[in-house]
C-alpha cells in the first residue's frame, strides 16, 4: 500500500503537465497590478476606447461599437446633409437608439474594467504570497 501515494503524486504531476499552464513571471504580475490601478481610474468612455484599442471585450463588444458608429454616421447625415431638425421623428428615434446602445457599451466596458481590476488584485495577492514565502526562507 505504500506505492499508492506515489501513484497519486505521479498522476497529479501528469495532470499538471497535461494542463500546459502558462508561466507567469513576477514582472508580469507587477504589470497586471499596475494596469489594474490605471484602469481603475478610467471613465466609462475612456474604458470603451481602451477596449477598442486593446481589442478586448470580445466580438459582441466590437459589433456593438460598430453599430453605434454607423448610427452616428446616419445621425450626422440626417442633420448635416438632409438638414433635418433635432425634433424630426427619425432624428429622435436614432438619438434614443444611440443612447441605448451607448449605455449597453458602457456596461460591457464596466464588466471588462472590473475583470481587469480583479486580475490586478489576484496579481497583488500572488506577489504578497511570494514575498511571504521568500521571507520565511
Amino acid at each position: 500500500m505504500k506505492s499508492f501515494p506515489w501513484l497519486i503524486a505521479l498522476f497529479l504531476c501528469a495532470a499538471l503537465h497535461a494542463a500546459d499552464l502558462p508561466t507567469v513571471t513576477v514582472e508580469h504580475l507587477y504589470y497586471l497590478q499596475a494596469r489594474a490601478e490605471r484602469i481603475r481610474r478610467l471613465k466609462p468612455d475612456e474604458m470603451i476606447d481602451y477596449c477598442i484599442a486593446q481589442k478586448i471585450g470580445g466580438n459582441a463588444f466590437d459589433q456593438l461599437y460598430g453599430q453605434l458608429f454607423t448610427m452616428r454616421v446616419d445621425l450626422a447625415k440626417l442633420l448635416k446633409v438632409e438638414e433635418l431638425k433635432v425634433t424630426d421623428p427619425r432624428v429622435v428615434t436614432l438619438n434614443r437608439t444611440s443612447e441605448a446602445y451607448t449605455s449597453l457599451l458602457r456596461e460591457e466596458a464596466q464588466r471588462v474594467q472590473n475583470g481587469i481590476i480583479r486580475e490586478g488584485q489576484i496579481a497583488t495577492d500572488t506577489l504578497i504570497v511570494i514575498a511571504r514565502a521568500q521571507n520565511q526562507q
